[in-house]
């Protein structure tokens, strides 16, 4: 039979082997347990499927477990509709509209973020000292998180030529350190922040005009003095 493909394949083991036939649907070899009738089985519960190479995938229980998952689902979906004062039926519309509205916030927050950033920019850049043709700007917040950190340096690099900027996220420990450049500045600021964060025994970089690295804070004052001083050696040999 299963060189005729009548069966897909055998179970593992040796002995007498049971062939079960489910007319018209399956014929399976198992050793396991079967019932006489299908009906024996009970309730049956589909709890999930899933699409694979050669078909549907079934996740189900039966019987009792059937029994006792529906009562499980039904005390979920009772708390849920309670929670969002309304009836089960109306949680899937619900849900939908909740994680629309979500996404729409998430969204707007981030525009304002961007505007924050562009505008917190702009007053850390006009504060700061022009020096040897250089605008050099080194500032650490314990009140932004590093996303944010980040994306300020991007915004004040870029908002002035001739600046450079080596910003710290100092919310949590090891800090987070950024070092960023605008378009008009040469040095690589991925290969002078990794190479200064590999002499401390730690790992960072990026990419030219942006990289980042993390720093416990008591060593965060000898990386800033070695990107510092590798910039300028940079500048001073163009």
């Amino acid at each position: 039979m299963l060189a005729s493909g009548e069966l897909r394949k055998l179970p593992d083991r040796e002995g007498a082997i049971r062939v079960i036939d489910i007319a018209d649907l399956d014929r399976n070899a198992c050793g396991g347990t079967h019932v006489r009738a299908t009906g024996q089985i009970g309730g049956l519960l589909i709890r999930r499927t899933e699409k694979v190479s050669r078909g549907l995938r079934i996740e189900f229980v039966c019987g009792l477990r059937a029994v006792r998952a529906a009562r499980a689902d039904s005390a979920i979906l009772t708390e849920t509709a309670g929670l969002l004062s309304s009836g089960a039926p109306d949680l899937p519309s619900l849900v939908k509209q909740m994680l629309a509205d979500s996404k729409a916030a998430a969204k707007e927050r981030q525009r304002l973020r961007e505007e924050l950033a562009a505008y917190q920019a702009a007053e850390v850049v006009k504060d700061a000292m022009f020096e040897n043709g250089l605008r050099l700007i080194i500032r650490g917040w314990k009140d932004r998180d590093r996303d944010f950190v980040k994306l300020l340096a991007s915004r004040a690099a870029a908002s002035a030529p001739s600046t450079a900027v080596f910003f710290r996220a100092e919310d949590t420990e090891p800090i987070r350190v950024f070092l960023a450049r605008s378009p008009d500045l040469k040095f690589n600021c991925g290969l002078i922040l990794k190479e200064a964060l590999a002499a401390l025994g730690l790992r960072g970089g990026g990419s030219p005009d942006l990289a980042q690295g993390e720093v416990p804070a008591v060593s965060e004052s000898a990386l800033r003095t070695a990107v510092l001083d590798a910039i300028h050696r940079s500048l001073a040999a163009k």
